[in-house]
């Protein structure tokens, strides 16, 4: 696709903002099954409910321009999503599993935060109401997702992998020390 018009640019941010959640809602039912953490699988079935949402306002976008939103790719989402993959069939402690898997889950949400945030500076100039409206619903929900994971790895992941990653003998002498001070 040409870009010869901010509305070429809206439309391919949009196309790449659609593959992207696509790709995400295909790969989060096998992160959800294999998250160790509840807190985490809690957090992984709102993404996963967020998604089809996501997917599901871009397409009524879609419709509304009159437009398919079939041709567009997510590259950094492709790449995020190979990450999981070669993370998902690492083997370790589950603990050790789950803060990596937030690190690149997190890295997910930062493509979706800057996706939406630059597609709806495209529809304001472009002033277009209706678009605007169902993309910062999403971009809000991208940032809610952002504060739980960003929560969950600082109180509960984090310092039970730490924990993990300490042979017990080494627990043991510790005992009474708060290792995520460390």
């Amino acid at each position: 696709m040409a870009l010869e018009s901010m509305q070429d640019l809206l439309v391919e941010q949009l196309r790449e903002l659609h593959h992207g959640e696509s790709r995400i809602s295909r790969m989060l039912p096998r992160v959800v099954r294999l998250a160790g953490h509840e807190s985490l699988g809690h957090v992984l079935r709102t993404y996963q409910a967020n998604t089809e949402r996501h997917e599901a306002r871009l397409i009524a976008i879609f419709e509304y321009l009159g437009l398919s939103p079939a041709g567009g790719e997510s590259l950094a989402v492709a790449g995020q999503l190979e990450e999981i993959d070669d993370t998902l069939r690492q083997e370790g402690p589950d603990e050790m599993v789950d803060a990596a898997l937030i690190i690149h889950l997190r890295g997910l949400t930062h493509i979706g935060i800057a996706g939406y945030t630059t597609t709806i500076a495209l529809a304001e100039a472009l002033g277009e109401p209706p678009v605007i409206t169902l993309l910062q619903m999403t971009l809000d929900e991208e940032l809610e997702l952002e504060e739980a994971l960003s929560t969950i790895a600082r109180n509960d992941v984090n310092p039970d992998a730490v924990m993990a990653g300490i042979p017990e003998q080494a627990r043991s002498l510790g005992a009474g020390l708060n290792w995520t001070d460390f």
